[in-house]
């Protein structure tokens, strides 16, 4: 099966791929270190949702909206979603370092925006969704659906943990992450691995699409 992706868009993606994965490791062992650090300590489960999410929302997505070889509403609604999310990110990294004022409610206030966003402009463009027919348009479409997934988790995974810390996300002793060890966080973290396993199996196979070896 050939997917047509063009050469660009893969050397990005590899590019982005292994980068987002070697910045997840060293950010684990980083944030696990003796010392305390700006966030906290965070497990391995959250970590590798970390990566995930990251180059899901951030690398992937727009990528593919760039890409010529992709079906324009498919484009459309990835580089829509892409921009919203890139948005997000800006501000929340300032929310997060600068003014260490950000909490959980802000970023489930946007991943609802984000599945209305989506939701909606499927809904929209769902005649010219539905009479696609090569292969790399369903599956990125696919993957669309695993956007929209994602979504969802990061919600549920947000309000937990919003229940657990309350505000003490704030300020220079913030608390960004579920630990490894701390059986109040035992629950979300083994929720986060089970549900980490098919999302990855999928960007996985995805990813074996754009490489032309499915």
């Amino acid at each position: 099966m050939s997917a047509g992706l063009g050469a660009a868009s893969q050397v990005a993606i590899a590019v982005t791929g292994a980068g987002t994965a070697l910045a997840g490791v060293v950010y684990h062992r980083r944030q696990n270190r003796g010392a305390a650090r700006l966030g906290g300590a965070i497990s391995r489960a959250k970590a590798i949702w970390l990566a995930y999410a990251v180059f899901l929302w951030f690398f992937l997505c727009p990528i593919l909206a760039l890409s010529p070889a992709v079906a324009p509403p498919v484009r459309a609604l990835l580089g829509a979603f892409a921009t919203f999310m890139w948005l997000r990110g800006v501000l929340e990294l300032v929310l997060l370092f600068w003014t260490r004022s950000w909490t959980p409610p802000m970023g489930i206030a946007h991943d609802l925006a984000c599945l209305a966003l989506l939701l909606g402009g499927g809904a929209w463009l769902w005649p010219d969704l539905a009479a696609l027919e090569r292969p790399l348009d369903r599956w990125t479409l696919g993957l669309l659906g695993a956007v929209v997934v994602s979504l969802v988790c990061e919600t549920i995974y947000a309000f937990t943990f919003h229940r657990i810390v309350g505000g003490k996300t704030k300020g220079d002793e913030a608390v960004w992450f579920a630990p490894e060890d701390d059986p109040t966080f035992r629950a979300i973290n083994r929720t986060t691995a089970a549900l980490n396993a098919p999302q990855v199996a999928f960007l996985l196979l995805f990813l074996g699409v754009c490489f032309d070896a499915l």
